[in-house]
């Protein structure tokens, strides 16, 4: 589940990491939820809270960057801060 959170172009809600494939089984969502709290007891991944109060998980080991959201599909995606 950390090389699904690592690979994603964006943070992700529980919802999203439940939606993509996980190895080779689809996991529950408990599953997903008690991992994402054993990955952020473990600091491998950190919470988000975007405007809307929604929380998005993303890798912990990114370097500094910013979000940006698509108004038009509701999708977070970065971008490296090297770029401003």
């Amino acid at each position: 589940m950390r090389a699904v959170i690592r690979a994603a172009r964006g943070p992700l809600t529980i919802a999203q990491i439940h939606e993509r494939p996980c190895a080779a089984a689809q996991l529950g969502v408990a599953t997903v939820y008690r991992t994402v709290k054993l990955l952020l007891g473990a600091q491998q991944i950190h919470v988000l809270r975007m405007p809307d109060g929604e929380k998005r998980y993303e890798s912990a080991d990114l370097d500094h960057h910013h979000h940006f959201r698509c108004a038009n599909v509701s999708r977070y995606t970065t971008c490296p801060a090297a770029h401003w």
